[in-house]
């Protein structure tokens, strides 16, 4: 997902999520759980 910290691609989500909403959250986790890079 491109950051050092698995808890960095949690907050980076939730500050995603309040900016543009519920649906690009799910798209983002998806992302992140598919690479697998955290």
């Amino acid at each position: 997902c491109g950051c050092l910290i698995h808890i960095e691609c949690v907050l980076f989500v939730k500050l995603y999520d309040r900016s543009s909403g519920l649906h690009h959250r799910v798209v983002i986790v998806s992302r992140i759980r598919g690479r697998g890079a955290c």
